[in-house]
């Protein structure tokens, strides 16, 4: 079972560190009143949540137990209910033997709720008990008690250890199969004991007597909750095994033809729970073709087995074998599909078609022949066109997405029907209402993400759409004003909360036309569509549907509807994010709208704007590993703008000004045949070291993204080959490099030939910004001098990285997960300024605690498996101090592994390195700085920080000192 936590942040509790918030739960416990002693309880597992941290998770426990120990029944019960919420914890107990020496105490009570109270509480905790002799025997007697109550929590008992230990699960499978065949257990406790059972799967020999027991119990017991219960036993123990899915299979199959249909669906709930991914490839030759026969079968008198039956087949079909074993026209499972997919229930159509495209795309894919398409085509439209009749179409929503994933697939990998398909789907929207309207745009929105030429034909339709979406002009009242402020401020941090059927619908209609548009002029009709469609909306439609297009490359559009967002935020932070966010889409506006004779200008205005937006971003700045995205994002942008009008700047100066008359001396002094040229080889080669730089920053900011999703890695990817294009371009004319990446290997190297629309629009830019390089070869025999044709080249690589639209990325707007380090640093100076002191020739060992915090996507784009601490010591010259900054002279790194998201290790820091190189009076002084990295799954190391410094001072060794002036003085 699982609790809703009792800590949730509506309880108020303010900021404050970990002492003084245990110190304050620590005196509800202590108090007299039964009610501020469970308020205080119920605090727990927040508390453990926000510091996972051994020693206060220990003490904490402590005080539990005591509280267990001397308390009431109904305390006892919520000290039950916090070792149930903070399982993950228990491993960071560190006097285990104390805190289940003060609960076991409790298993003597004369009152038996006190008891089971006990019992499930040790339970609760197994993990970390699993081998206590005494706890085992105390479930055994619970085992046999006459009190129903505490029977019950022997159970729970007995089933977290037999989860956990080998010798448990192994002593008590004789007990339990005693209890459950004799006659005087009462039904309600067998059907207890069966699901107890699940858990004797720690190898094949404890798991083999135990399907042998209930499957001699299968026909003996025919009652359909026991046959249920058994089913579903043999089920997760066939799945923990894996050596007995395929007799599990069999099993199950032979019962999806049972008369009850009860028994009917727990087969197949336990057929699809062994179709997932690890199981399916294990499932016995037949299976599937036997699975379907049974279908057919209830074609006409059980559509929900039906139903359920083909979606054990969906995932089958996940399986390359499975697909390659069932796509010829004679097999069965295709037979089925064929069969329902013009079926009345809608449900069965959409799961039969869903079935047939993913044969469908396997065989594209694989370009092999592709059976019944034309039926396909047909089935989908029909279910289209259906799900939209009546009055309940809302309530078909799951089939027509299914669908409608079904029409996606379909388009991406066969052309010949794109068209058909989208131009039904067009003429849907004109005629669907509610969130039907919804699920059709997102429809052609993920078309247009990926292929915006095939939405394109539903391009009138969608327009006429959204002109009859448009809702009346809102009352712009102070109070409805205020309430428009307060909705966005609600939204921008919580954007699930705020839902509704027809804004969502201008969004994703908008959204689908910027898509269409996106890198071409807009025309004035659908600019005034969209902007009609708009106006009369709240605020936190404007600023989606500015999101949608910023991130499609429409700014003007962005920046004309963020122009009212700052002023009308409900809090600074929004008013200056939203004030950066207005600022970066003037900006790029500017750009767009630029011509080749005020470039110059409109990237100083560009370049002034970033600058504006920097402020604003420091001004607000909230914290976390999206909001340095922002900050370094906006940085490095302004910074390639800078670096752009410089390169112009000097390919004017060349074209208007000769090379001045000493350079011919230069380059003779220097045999540097390029400085003839003047002073734009040197700028040349500036520039180009510049944009080395700032493709060495967008590397940097993709390694800092653990949290970014894959469509804007891959737009820092881009960004980063346009800097190293730009300066290979310049490199080659001013220094006659040869070293050159194309962009067909770039795409080929990083896997963006298909990748989304934002990631299209920037890799046109490489492929122009390498068509003009190509343009700049010159003849071998010509001397080694920088022409004007190669100067042209250069200015209109630059122009064109100007006049291209710049897709911002998503997680510039909105985290989809959010992942953070916390770090704990032992020992640590009392004051933040001082120093902590440590003997010379000594050893430091500095102690790191640490926590990875996950939002509530954890692990969306990736996840945390490893944690790589690197540790550095280098001595600190005085601030008035000319000499450079010395290198460390102790570099430590470890890689730690989790464990419930924690992590801690000891690193010893040898002190004799900063021997002798006394910096102040008394000592050395040492920064210590530690830094935490992240590994993903597949070994990719992300430099996520946090970095924490410790300053040490190393003192001076007095009595070697005092030795070597005596010695002085001798001689």
């Amino acid at each position: 079972m699982r609790f809703t936590a009792f800590g949730d942040a509506a309880l108020g509790e303010p900021e404050q560190d970990a002492n003084s918030a245990l110190t304050e739960l620590d005196k509800g416990l202590r108090s007299g009143r039964v009610g501020e002693q469970c308020e205080a309880i119920v605090r727990f597992p927040r508390l453990f949540e926000k510091y996972p941290f051994p020693i206060l998770i220990n003490s904490s426990f402590l005080k539990l137990s005591d509280v267990f120990r001397m308390g009431n029944n109904f305390l006892r019960l919520w000290v039950l209910r916090v070792c149930q919420q903070s399982e993950k914890h228990l491993d960071k107990i560190l006097n285990i033997d104390e805190f289940v020496r003060r609960v076991f105490s409790v298993i003597h009570s004369n009152d038996p709720v006190a008891r089971a109270l006990t019992l499930k509480t040790l339970g609760a905790v197994a993990a970390i008990i699993p081998e206590r002799q005494n706890v085992h025997h105390a479930i055994r007697r619970g085992l046999d008690s006459h009190d129903s109550v505490e029977v019950e929590a022997a159970i729970y008992a007995a089933s977290n250890f037999a989860a956990q230990s080998k010798a448990f699960a192994i002593s008590m499978c004789n007990k339990i199969s005693e209890m459950i065949r004799g006659q005087a257990t009462p039904a309600g406790l067998k059907l207890q004991l069966v699901p107890a059972l699940r858990h004797m799967h720690h190898d094949a020999a404890a798991a083999r007597p135990v399907r042998a027991l209930l499957t001699r119990l299968l026909p003996s017991m025919p009652a359909a909750p026991f046959v249920r219960l058994m089913l579903h036993t043999l089920t997760d123990l066939a799945a923990s095994t894996l050596i007995d899915i395929p007799d599990q299979v069999t099993l199950l199959l032979e019962q999806v033809g049972a008369a009850r249909a009860s028994v009917r669906n727990a087969a197949v709930v336990g057929l699809r729970k062994l179709a997932r991914s690890e199981c399916a490839s294990l499932w016995p030759a037949g299976a599937a073709h036997r699975l379907a026969l049974e279908a057919i079968s209830l074609t006409d008198t059980d559509p929900a087995t039906l139903a359920r039956c083909l979606g054990v087949i969906e995932l089958l079909m996940k399986e390359p074998v499975m697909v390659r074993a069932h796509m010829h026209p004679d097999s069965k499972v295709r037979e089925l599909c064929c069969q329902c997919i013009y079926s009345e229930n809608l449900l069965i159509a959409s799961k039969a078609a869903h079935i047939l495209t993913i044969v469908s795309v396997y065989c594209f894919q694989e370009s092999l022949p592709v059976h019944d398409i034309e039926e396909l085509i047909i089935g989908l439209e029909s279910i289209i066109i259906i799900t939209g009749q009546g009055e309940d179409a809302n309530n078909k929503l799951y089939q027509l997405k299914l669908t409608l994933k079904c029409v996606v697939q379909i388009c991406e990998w066969c052309e010949e029907h794109c068209t058909r398909l989208v131009t039904l789907v067009g003429n849907e929207i004109e005629e669907a209402k509610g969130q039907r309207v919804a699920a059709l745009a997102s429809a052609l929105g993920a078309l247009g993400a990926r292929h915006p030429a095939h939405a394109l034909t539903a391009l009138p339709s969608v327009l006429r759409r959204l002109s009859s979406t448009t809702p009346t002009k809102q009352d712009k009242s102070k109070s409805n004003e205020r309430e428009d402020v307060e909705m966005m401020d609600i939204a921008i941090n919580n954007p699930e909360k705020v839902t509704d059927v027809e804004l969502d619908t201008i969004v994703v209609l908008c959204t689908v036309i910027f898509q269409v548009v996106a890198g071409h002029v807009w025309p004035p009709r659908v600019l005034a569509a969209v902007e009609a469609a708009v106006a009369p909306t709240n605020l936190w439609v404007h600023f989606r549907v500015a999101r949608a297009a910023m991130r499609y490359g429409q700014h003007s559009v962005g920046a004309n509807l963020l122009s009212e967002l700052p002023g009308r935020a409900g809090s600074e932070l929004a008013h200056h994010w939203l004030g950066a966010l207005h600022t970066v889409a003037k900006a790029e506006a500017t750009l767009q709208a630029s011509s080749q004779q005020n470039l110059q200008e409109a990237l100083r205005n560009a370049t002034t704007y970033y600058h504006q937006a920097m402020a604003a971003l420091k001004a607000g700045w909230s914290g976390g590993q999206c909001a340095v995205f922002q900050w370094e994002y906006v940085r490095v942008r302004g910074e390639m703008l800078g670096a752009l009008a410089r390169v112009l700047s000097a390919c004017r100066a060349f074209c208007a000004q000769p090379p001045p008359a000493i350079a011919l001396t230069q380059a003779q002094n220097s045999r540097d045949e390029f400085l003839r040229c003047g002073h734009i080889t040197q700028q040349l080669r500036r520039a180009a070291t510049e944009f080395k730089g700032l493709a060495e920053s967008y590397c940097r900011l993709y390694q800092t993204s653990f949290d970014a999703d894959p469509p804007t890695l891959d737009h820092l990817q881009i960004l980063q080959q346009i800097c190293s294009l730009m300066a290979q371009s310049m490199e080659r004319i001013s220094t006659a490099s040869l070293q050159e990446q194309g962009v067909a290997d770039f795409i080929h190297t990083q896997n963006l030939s298909n990748s989304c629309l934002e990631s299209q629009l920037l890799i046109a830019t490489c492929q122009k910004l390498n068509d003009i390089s190509a343009k700049m070869t010159e003849p071998q025999d010509m001397k080694p001098i920088i022409t004007h044709r190669q100067v042209e080249c250069v200015w209109q690589q630059a122009a064109t990285i100007c006049h291209s639209p710049l897709p911002l990325p998503r997680f510039l707007f909105q985290p989809l997960q959010t992942t953070a380090v916390r770090l704990a640093i032992t020992p640590q100076p009392r004051a933040p300024a001082d120093h902590h002191p440590v003997p010379c020739n000594h050893h430091l060992s500095v102690k790191v605690e640490g926590v990875i915090q996950t939002g509530p996507r954890a692990g969306l784009f990736r996840k945390a498996s490893a944690v790589q601490l690197t540790l550095t010591a280098h001595v600190q010259r005085p601030p008035d101090s000319k000499s450079e900054q010395p290198a460390p002279f102790v570099t430590l790194t470890e890689r730690l592994k989790p464990a419930h998201d924690f992590f801690s290790t000891q690193l010893l820091v040898s002190m004799s390195g900063a021997t002798g190189q006394s910096t102040t009076s008394g000592g050395t002084s040492v920064l210590i700085a530690v830094d935490a990295a992240l590994l993903d799954e597949t070994g990719a190391l992300w430099r996520t920080g946090p970095r924490h410094t410790l300053n040490v001072k190393v003192l001076e060794d007095l009595s070697a000192k005092s030795a070597q002036s005596q010695a002085a003085r001798r001689f």
